[in-house]
């Protein structure tokens, strides 16, 4: 019903807009003079009429330049997103979630549960490795921890960073590159030494120019000793500057042992093992909830969707913009040659080579499409910087997209010029002199 309505507001607005814009020039025909119009000589490319239609035509131009540019620079920011190095292996992820608290599944009970599935999961085909954790990256379920560095004095009386959980061979599933030390073992159980790791911009804060491994970290309460160091990854937004995280064992974190998720790797496509954990998963227990099992480039697509949408959406738009300007143009030039027929066949027969003609036409085109480039040029340098925050690793400013943009619209312009430009070369000087 909401599309209906939809429908039929865009057919009435496309029906009242073709009225009201039919209606000036049918309004403008009806009051002209017929002794002045049939006078011999009389021309409206020098009237009002004339400044109006070329100065739509400026504004044609100028919009055209406004939303390619917008479109560019969208399109660059999300090439440039899209190569992004996420810090993990995006193309081999699955994430598998079981909402235990629902069915009343004891905490005591969900850690064991997910070490069961995890000897379950990994014997399935397709399946390199599976491990715990609690929350895939960027799926907005961030969690941070309060801390404290030993010896290292502080403005406030804690500090608070990033916070991941992850089991055994936690960063060889996940994918991430650990720089020194090692991963999460099987070893690091409750009741072991309580372990952590850190990433690299976490140690390069408070540990610069040494290794981190051995020194403590403190939540508060105990000691965790850091055995390792993982490259930096992204874990808020695909387009955050590296941040400090560090990450705990999940059998020695307070409440996250009494739950998690399962973190599968691939050997090939993610989606064709979605099926086979989820029917695993629901073979353990007959009462179990419905498993939540997708990829992680399924969790990561809303992060993207924005800016494919914009750049979508502006990109219509830009080439509808182009394609109005390119016929406004034509249609221009079109009109000014059939109003300037006589003084074509008078230069003809005077001696006038053809290129003259042609560059007596697409002057007028160039001269339209020039400072529709200024203006356009200008309104976008102003609307660029209202979507810098949306950007990403290109400027508001960038000159690639400016000078892309103003030599497409001034190669369409000079096609649209052209054709009607060529058709004047051809007019009959003799016929020409005789009309009117």
């Amino acid at each position: 019903f909401a599309q209906g309505r939809v429908l039929i507001f865009a057919v009435a607005a496309a029906v009242i807009c073709g009225m009201l814009f039919g209606l000036a020039p049918a309004l403008s025909a009806s009051r002209t003079q017929l002794a002045v119009a049939m006078k011999e000589g009389t021309r409206e490319g020098t009237d009002r009429r004339s400044r109006l239609r070329s100065m739509l035509m400026v504004t044609q131009v100028a919009l055209a330049v406004l939303l390619l540019t917008g479109a560019g620079l969208f399109v660059h920011s999300l090439r440039n997103v899209q190569a992004t190095d996420p810090g993990f292996d995006v193309d081999h992820l699955v994430f598998a979630q079981l909402d235990l608290a629902s069915v009343g599944f004891p905490d005591s009970m969900a850690g064991p549960f997910y070490e069961r599935a995890l000897g379950r999961v990994r014997a399935l085909p397709g399946v390199a490795s599976v491990t715990t954790t609690m929350s895939p990256p960027m799926d907005g379920n961030t969690y941070g921890m309060g801390y404290k560095i030993p010896g290292r004095t502080s403005t406030s009386d804690d500090e608070s960073a990033i916070t991941e959980f992850g089991g055994p061979a936690y960063f060889a599933t996940i994918g991430t590159r650990i720089l020194q030390g090692r991963d999460f073992s099987a070893a690091d159980r409750e009741g072991s030494l309580p372990v952590a790791i850190v990433n690299e911009a976490f140690a390069n804060k408070y540990w610069p120019g040494e290794s981190p491994i051995g020194k403590c970290i403190s939540d508060l309460k105990i000691c965790h000793v850091v055995v390792g160091v993982a490259a930096n990854a992204k874990y808020v937004s695909i387009t955050e500057q590296p941040r400090e995280v560090f990450f705990i064992p999940v059998a020695q974190s307070d409440w996250a042992r009494t739950g998690g998720a399962l973190l599968i790797r691939t050997t090939g496509d993610p989606s064709a093992v979605i099926t086979s954990v989820r029917r695993t998963l629901l073979a353990m227990r007959s009462n179990l909830p419905y498993p939540e099992v997708k990829t992680l480039e399924d969790i990561m697509r809303p992060e993207l969707q924005p800016r494919r949408l914009g750049a979508a959406m502006i990109g219509v738009f830009g080439l509808l913009a182009l394609v109005l300007a390119a016929i406004g143009l034509y249609g221009v030039i079109s009109y000014a040659v059939t109003q300037r027929t006589r003084e074509v066949g008078i230069r003809m027969a005077l001696g006038a080579q053809q290129v003259h003609v042609v560059s007596l036409v697409v002057r007028q085109g160039a001269l339209l499409t020039l400072v529709g480039l200024v203006i356009g040029i200008a309104a976008a340098l102003g609307a660029a910087r209202l979507i810098t925050h949306l950007l990403f690793g290109v400027s508001a400013t960038d000159p690639i997209t400016f000078v892309g943009v103003a030599v497409l619209l001034a190669a369409v312009a000079a096609l649209a010029s052209y054709l009607p430009a060529r058709r004047a070369t051809r007019v009959d000087p003799m016929i020409a002199l005789r009309a009117e």
